[in-house]
């Protein structure tokens, strides 16, 4: 993935891809960064909308759902809080 940065460092869904592996390694500061980053480049990008929501949810401590407009998975996997840090 690193070439998409290379060659197109503006391309939100590059960082779309990046936070959505971020998030799924449990990583979620570095995913709400690169979330945040996918809205500055498309501000209504719907997807990103949600991944701000979960990773949201980690740091409130909502180990569950979070409701929303998104249709995709609604299932939230936190992981451990020892996995976020390092």
């Amino acid at each position: 993935m690193q070439w998409r940065f290379t060659q197109f460092p503006d391309e939100a869904a590059a960082h779309y891809l990046l936070a959505d592996v971020q998030k799924t390694q449990g990583t979620f500061a570095f995913a709400l960064e690169s979330y945040q980053k996918v809205l500055a480049l498309s501000p209504n990008h719907p997807q990103a909308m949600a991944g701000i929501r979960r990773c949201s949810a980690f740091f409130l401590g909502a180990a569950r759902p979070v409701s929303g407009s998104d249709s995709e998975d609604r299932s939230l996997d936190l992981g451990t809080p020892s996995d976020v840090i390092h």
